[in-house]
């Protein structure tokens, strides 16, 4: 993407994921959730299937806002044509519908244990939108025919997983059960999760379009590049975690309502998980910026100073994201909503007094770090009010240790010394972080315990 779009492309790219954000966060996330939360329950019901197809429909309706919104807000800021906007949006629409179904799919089916099938997909679900992306980037280098590529990719990727997923799920049922959006336990659920993604969609991408009258494109790309490395980093990791781990949690707490059962399984996870990102937190320290020496191209290099910040706020959102278990469990988001309005608040205060002040990124990015701490910390301490989570403070002391050490390590390794060198320093930084992730969860018991679950 950096070698093929100027700055300014990308960073009108990036506005343009964050409606895609929106989408997924407020429309989408609690549907999602939703489905994730019952798939066992409505596949042992033998009514899985009509479930998924009716979140379908309700993703389609969410996506076509969400495109309608961008063809408006890319006219009426001045970024292109009315002809421009039309193609950006519907692009947006047929890319949001058509990847979300997707990956709903690979998430059903990896939930039921069909794992090979679902990262075949996924690798294609990768694979497919990228190519078309490059391919229409090399003839049209701009952020709407890259947007285009996904929009095409991603359909491709849904037919296959849409044929696929009806041959393995051969589910009937004698009584169609209502639309799960009917239900009124739904919105208790639905309503909580949403006002709360909102919030976090207003802490990770509203400050964009403020910034975006504060600085210029290419010092807000430079920035955005900052962010999103550690990012999508964090990405792939955890993708791994919750395709591999969730799975075993949401078996062990389908249907229960035994508080001290939710307990055991949550405080197994939560000790499982919270070291696990530390440790993550360290290897990004080390690794992110030789990780944008090696992919981006050189007029994007600038953005190195900026990627620690981008680090600490994965840590602080992962650290509260393995203490918030306790949400699903009691399937209870509205204390976590607060904290998230605090969060996202501090975010769009930052952003509007960088913008008066004519701060620089730096100003900016303490102002970002102080809400994701605070957001952080009182979201754990509701989350504790929620369920009583017994924390093993000897491995989390452990891992906090070996943040801190790559944290402070980082400073002098962040010069581009060559494609060797940025090498050798990513894999040694695998090799120490990934063993020692590796001894914490091979003496996990706890959480050995729980992957004994049978997932169908």
């Amino acid at each position: 993407m950096t070698r093929l779009l100027s700055v300014h492309e990308y960073t009108l790219l990036a506005l343009f994921t964050a409606f895609q954000s929106f989408a997924g966060l407020v429309l989408l996330n609690p549907a999602g959730h939703w489905l994730t939360r019952h798939v066992h329950e409505w596949h042992d019901s033998r009514a899985l299937l009509h479930h998924h197809s009716l979140l379908n429909r309700f993703v389609g309706v969410g996506a076509a806002l969400t495109g309608l919104a961008c063809g408006f807000w890319f006219v009426g800021v001045g970024h292109g044509t009315v002809t421009q906007a039309v193609a950006a949006g519907g692009a947006l629409f047929v890319a949001v519908w058509f990847s979300t179904y997707a990956m709903s799919s690979a998430m059903v089916l990896n939930a039921l244990g069909y794992r090979h099938v679902s990262v075949i997909w996924q690798i294609a679900m990768a694979w497919l939108p990228l190519g078309f992306s490059i391919v229409f980037a090399v003839q049209q280098p701009d952020a709407v025919t890259w947007l285009a590529g996904q929009a095409v990719g991603s359909g491709l990727a849904s037919l296959v997983v849409r044929l696929g997923l009806t041959r393995l799920l051969r589910e009937q049922t004698e009584k169609t059960p209502s639309a799960f959006y009917l239900d009124a336990a739904y919105w208790r659920y639905a309503l909580p999760l949403a006002a709360l993604t909102s919030m976090m969609w207003l802490y990770g991408n509203g400050y964009r379009f403020v910034l975006e009258r504060a600085w210029d494109a290419t010092t807000l790309g430079l920035f955005l590049l900052a962010l999103s490395i550690p990012a999508q980093m964090t990405a792939v990791m955890e993708s791994v975690v919750m395709q591999y781990a969730y799975p075993y949690y949401f078996r062990r707490i389908a249907g229960s309502a035994d508080v001290e059962l939710q307990v055991e399984a949550t405080s197994s996870m939560t000790n499982a998980l919270l070291p696990l990102y530390w440790v993550w937190g360290g290897f990004l320290c080390l690794a992110a910026p030789q990780v944008l020496y090696l992919i981006a191209a050189p007029q994007y290099h600038g953005a190195v100073q900026w990627l620690n910040a981008g680090t600490l706020l994965e840590v602080a959102r992962l650290s509260a994201n393995a203490w918030t278990l306790t949400a699903q469990a009691r399937k209870d988001f509205r204390p976590l909503v607060v904290p998230a309005a605090l969060g996202a608040l501090g975010s769009l205060a930052a952003a509007i007094i960088t913008y008066r002040a004519g701060g620089s990124p730096w100003f900016f990015a303490g102002g970002l770090l102080l809400a994701a701490a605070l957001q952080s910390i009182l979201s754990i301490h509701r989350a504790r009010g929620m369920l009583p989570i017994r924390l093993s403070t000897k491995r989390a002391a452990f891992a906090g240790a070996v943040l801190l050490g790559a944290l402070f390590l980082s400073f002098p390794l962040q010069t581009n010394r060559g494609v060797a060198s940025s090498l050798a320093i990513i894999l040694l930084a695998a090799g120490v972080t990934g063993w020692v992730a590796f001894q914490h969860l091979r003496s996990a018991v706890f959480f050995h315990a729980l992957l004994r679950q049978k997932l169908s």
